[in-house]
């Protein structure tokens, strides 16, 4: 693949980010998840002229008619054309959705990321590439904050969760479109991204933009203050794992939480939030357990389904302390 001096520099870009985030190198086998859209279709040619040895996975959710169908076949001809192994499979999106009672991008999440699962047993790759890049990663964080989060979401999406691994996260949509113009490339593109109807296509068409204009860097800021955020995640769970050390212990299938081994602690309701939001306590809860009485009990507010749990403050001789136990 013929590369000018532009691509050079992200193809470096890229290769220095995959190495500093201990990503698989040259020449594992990697599965790479290809919509046809630009960021997968860069992504695609990008790893495979690094050298990984690529199999090209499409899924078709059969959710935009005739469009579907385009991308799929549009896939196929250019695995033809690059000589890469691709899998293809369709889902009926809309069926699976409603027989679970989920929404059709979350159905569409689980259905993918099963089928990913799936490829990595049948192929032995050794994780699956996707193409998510910076300005995505920008909208996952603006969201984050919109809901409400804490330091783990001001980390946006990580280069590495689990078998899925982000290598475009350090380069921006306009590097991608600018290579694939260079290079020739065509691409397809999805009708519902123009739609500002989701969540995320109102973050991209409306604030984003809005963003750039008070500072055209506003992006590229953005996602080094998530990399700064991350080293900060490390220092603060490296923290938090020595507090639940000394705090937390085992009995009887019970949790118990020892709260005068927390007295040393700048932040005891932080400590007690990673420790009981799993288990569906929130904020308001934790303080209020904070404040309570012997024999006070808080009950989690968990989804239909889920496992509840109770908490009840104990004080005697043995001293302060929260008992977690799971309820009928």
């Amino acid at each position: 693949m013929y590369l000018c001096n532009d691509m050079r520099k992200i193809l470096r870009a890229i290769e220095t980010y995959m190495s500093q985030n201990e990503l698989p190198s040259v020449p594992a086998r990697l599965v790479v998840g290809v919509s046809g859209g630009a960021d997968s279709v860069f992504l695609l040619r990008i790893l495979m002229s690094m050298g990984y040895d690529c199999i090209a996975c499409h899924c078709n959710f059969h959710l935009r008619g005739e469009e579907s169908n385009r991308d799929e076949l549009f896939v196929r001809s250019l695995c033809q054309k690059l000589g890469t192994t691709l899998r293809c499979t369709g889902f009926d999106t809309m069926t699976y959705a409603e027989s679970r009672r989920i929404g059709i991008e979350q159905a569409a999440r689980e259905l993918r990321y099963d089928y990913f699962e799936n490829l990595l047993r049948e192929t032995g790759a050794v994780a699956v590439a996707v193409a998510h890049h910076r300005d995505d990663n920008v909208e996952t964080l603006l969201w984050n904050m919109a809901r409400g989060t804490g330091i783990r979401g001001l980390r946006g999406m990580l280069p590495r969760n689990g078998n899925i691994i982000r290598p475009l996260l350090c380069v921006s949509r306009n590097d991608i479109l600018g290579c694939l113009s260079e290079l020739g490339q065509d691409f397809v593109v999805d009708s519902t991204n123009l739609e500002d109807e989701v969540t995320r296509n109102k973050i991209r068409l409306n604030i984003v933009p809005r963003l750039r204009e008070l500072n055209p860097q506003a992006t590229a800021n953005i996602s080094r203050m998530m990399e700064n955020m991350q080293e900060v995640w490390h220092i603060y769970t490296g923290f938090i794992d020595d507090a639940i050390r000394r705090c937390v212990s085992e009995h009887d299938g019970k949790t118990i939480i020892n709260l005068n081994a927390l007295d040393d602690c700048p932040s005891v309701s932080t400590v007690l939030f990673e420790i009981l939001s799993p288990s569906g306590f929130n904020r308001h809860q934790i303080e209020g357990m904070l404040k309570a009485g012997s024999g006070k009990t808080f009950t989690s507010a968990t989804l239909q389904g889920a496992v509840i749990h109770e908490a009840r403050m104990k004080c005697d001789k043995n001293g302060r302390r929260i008992i977690v136990s799971r309820t009928v």
